[in-house]
This record gives C-alpha cells, structure tokens and sequence, in this order.
C-alpha cells in the first residue's frame, strides 16, 4: 500500500493518519489496532473489487493437442489454491479460486494470494480471471 492510498483509506473510514497507524499498516504483517484492520481490509476489498486481471494476462499451458492433460480434466473448486502463469514476466502466481463459472465457457474468478516479483502489475489481493487451460498447478484447498 503506498502512502497515498493510506492517507485516502484513512480519510474515507474517518480515522486521523499518524505516523504509527501508518507503520502499522504499511509494515506489519498482522496488524493489532482496529483502525489498521479497517484500513487493511477496506484496502482488499476495494482491490478485489476493482483491480481485475483479464485471461489475456496469463499463459495458456494446456491445448487440446497435450495428451499429459487435456483442457477440462482439472476438477477446480472454490478456496482451491492454484498457480498461474504471467504472460509478461513468465512468473508464477499463487490464486485463490473464490468463484467458479456458470457455463462451461466462462471464467474462474481469484484473488492473488502470493507474489514473488517487486513492482509488478499483479498484486497481492488483486482479483484475476482465467480458465481452466491457463492453471499452471494444483497447490491444494
């Protein structure tokens, strides 16, 4: 979270930014305060809501051509934990499955859960789209 978008969340949960709510927010990976909860989670919220990854972002690594696994025999389920791969920088991506499609040709919908690469566009609790040709790996529920 830049500083920026603390000063905003801040303001919008009507809470006075001081330096040590900002360390607490910015730095630590499992807040105390409940004004730096509100503003962690306002911040996911408001990133999953609206930061949103397009299929066109991540590698399709299954085709109808590959007999080791053919598109459609992953059987994907909500809170499933999946690694897809970017298109850009070829990386992985750790995503959490948080809605299944509702035809056969729609797309899974995910929060990213894990990013190893500083300053990429993907973040963690961005949403993402995909489909089930563009899951790298299974890492489990």
């Amino acid at each position: 979270m830049t500083e920026d978008q603390f000063l905003l969340l801040a303001q919008l949960l009507q809470f006075s930014p001081s330096p040590e709510l900002e360390q607490e927010v910015r730095h630590t990976q499992t807040p105390s305060s409940p004004a730096a909860r509100a503003i962690l989670a306002l911040h996911h919220k408001i990133k999953g809501t609206y930061v949103i990854h397009r299929p066109t972002a991540f590698r399709v690594v299954v085709s109808h051509d590959d007999l080791d696994r053919f598109p459609g025999a992953l059987n994907l389920k909500p809170d499933m934990q999946v690694q897809l791969v970017s298109y850009t920088s070829e990386r992985y991506i750790s995503v959490r499955i948080t809605q299944l499609p509702q035809s056969p040709k729609g797309y899974v919908r995910g929060v990213i859960t894990e990013q190893l690469v500083a300053n990429s566009v993907f973040q963690v609790g961005d949403s993402v789209y995909f489909s089930e040709d563009q899951v790298h790996a299974l890492l489990g529920h």
